[in-house]
């Protein structure tokens, strides 16, 4: 949904809006595109994960930790690990 791409969903304006009104999201988890895609916008972490089909013999998989401040992402392969704040209210 986030940075824009040719992958994203096709109303993503649309729901970017909704993430400016909700203030009670604190992040975007999305799967998959290929390649991955990660930003940041208006203070919510938009992370989108990356397939595992782009090569043979690594995988691309990540277990995500939340807690009341942030999210832990554990990255396997070609998925990175990152720890992003939450916005608050």
């Amino acid at each position: 949904m986030h940075p824009e791409d040719a992958h994203n969903v096709w109303n993503f304006r649309q729901l970017l809006a909704v993430l400016s009104r909700h203030r009670n999201v604190v992040a975007w988890l999305n799967g998959h595109n290929h390649a991955g895609a990660f930003d940041v916008f208006d203070g919510v972490p938009c992370l989108t994960f990356r397939g595992m089909v782009e090569t043979e013999r690594t995988n691309a998989y990540a277990v995500v930790h939340l807690y009341p401040d942030r999210m832990e992402v554990v990255g396997h392969g070609r998925e990175p690990s990152r720890i992003h704040p939450f916005r608050s209210g």
